[in-house]
C-alpha cells in the first residue's frame, strides 16, 4: 500500500491534481508535491504552480508514465483551480458581437476575454479522461490527440471546451489583445478553412460568455453593470 503522506501540503494538493495523482500513484504523486512544496516554501498556491515546472524540468516520474502526459494534465488541474479564485464577470451580450461582425471595420476591433479563462494546449484526450477521474473511475492513459483546452468559469462554475489547433490559436490570439483582424490572419495561416468560420468561433464564445469588453476605437462598449 502506498505510504500517508507526511504533509497536510500534500493531501491539499492532491485534492487540486486529481487526475496527476491518479498517474502517478499517490506515492509517486507525493514525491513531486514535497518537492514543490521545498520549493515554494510550505506555500500551496505556489507548490501548485511548480508542479508542472518541475516534470518540465525532467523530474523522474514512476515507470511508463509519459512525461508530456503528466505535463498536460498539470497544466490543465492547475489552470482548472486558478480560474477559481477569480469572481465572475459581466460578459459582453451576444448580439453586440454580433453587431461588431457586421460592421465594416470589424477586423479593427479587440475583445477583451473575461480574467477566468485559461488556454492549454494539449496532446492528449484529456477532456473525458480528467471527468471520468473525478467521477471516481480509474480510466487507462488517454489516447493522443492534438488539442487546446479551454478552461473558463463565466458564471458559478468552471467548465472545460476542447478546440481543435486553428480554433485555439484564434482564441489565444484574442486573450492577447490582438485586433480581430490580425487573430483571423493567424487562424487563417494555421488551419481555419475561412472569415466566417473564424466569425462562427466568436459568436460560440459570445454565448458561452468569454468577452467582457469590446473595444472599437472610441467609444468602449462594455456590458451592464
Amino acid at each position: 500500500m502506498p505510504s500517508l503522506p507526511t504533509r497536510p501540503g500534500q493531501r491539499r494538493l492532491r485534492r487540486v491534481f486529481p487526475a496527476l495523482t491518479h498517474v502517478l500513484g499517490e506515492e509517486g504523486f507525493d514525491v513531486l508535491a514535497a518537492e514543490a512544496l521545498d520549493e515554494a516554501g510550505g506555500d500551496i498556491r505556489r507548490a501548485g504552480g511548480r508542479i508542472h515546472a518541475l516534470i518540465v524540468r525532467g523530474r523522474t516520474l514512476p515507470a511508463g508514465v509519459p512525461a508530456r502526459l503528466a505535463a498536460d494534465l498539470a497544466a490543465l488541474e492547475w489552470a482548472t483551480s486558478s480560474v477559481g479564485l477569480h469572481p465572475p464577470a459581466p460578459s459582453v451580450a451576444p448580439d453586440v458581437i454580433e453587431a461588431m461582425l457586421a460592421a465594416d471595420d470589424w477586423r479593427n476591433t479587440r475583445l477583451t476575454t473575461i480574467p477566468a479563462l485559461r488556454l492549454v494546449p494539449v496532446v492528449f484526450r484529456l477532456d473525458t479522461f480528467v471527468r471520468r477521474v473525478e467521477r471516481g473511475h480509474r480510466p487507462p492513459h488517454p489516447a493522443r490527440r492534438d488539442c487546446w483546452i479551454v478552461v473558463a468559469r463565466p458564471g458559478k462554475h468552471t467548465w472545460h471546451l476542447s478546440l481543435p489547433p486553428a480554433a485555439g490559436r484564434l482564441l489565444g490570439s484574442l486573450i492577447l489583445d490582438v485586433t480581430l483582424g490580425e487573430a483571423a490572419d493567424r487562424a487563417l495561416t494555421h488551419g481555419s478553412t475561412d472569415v466566417e468560420q473564424v466569425r462562427e468561433h466568436i459568436r460560440d464564445w459570445a454565448w458561452e460568455g468569454l468577452f467582457t469588453q469590446v473595444r472599437r476605437g472610441t467609444p468602449r462598449v462594455s456590458p451592464p453593470g
